[in-house]
């Protein structure tokens, strides 16, 4: 949970600390405000303003634990592997359709040159 004061101090925007407090501004209500609202509770600079903002969209988004960073795989996915097979197998065929002198049609068909 957020603590208000202290993420306003993180800011740079210590300052509004109080203003927020008067104003009921909580963890809760923290995310979702407006920079109409911020007016009317006293940030009047618009940089302070935009910078809130932006501090306030992070907020919304998921958060991911620190302690469990995103896990990469160094080994392709199953889908990769597949595609990668029916491609060589794919190639090996027309490698051979090509020396028996055939061509290879999309539909599987086979066919002679003229």
């Amino acid at each position: 949970m957020v603590d208000v004061g202290e993420w306003l101090h993180n800011l740079g925007l210590g300052q509004y600390k109080a203003a927020f407090r008067e104003n009921g501004v909580d963890a809760e209500v923290l995310p979702t405000l407006t920079g109409e609202e911020l007016k009317d509770i006293g940030v009047s600079l618009i940089r302070h303003r935009r910078r809130l903002l932006d501090a306030i969209a992070a907020l919304r988004l998921p958060a991911t634990p620190a302690e469990a960073p995103a896990q990469v795989s160094p080994y392709p996915s199953s889908d990769c592997i597949l595609t990668l097979i029916r491609w060589l197998s794919s190639e090996d065929k027309t490698r051979r359709s090509s020396s028996s002198g055939t061509t290879q049609i999309a539909d599987g068909e086979e066919n002679s040159p003229p």
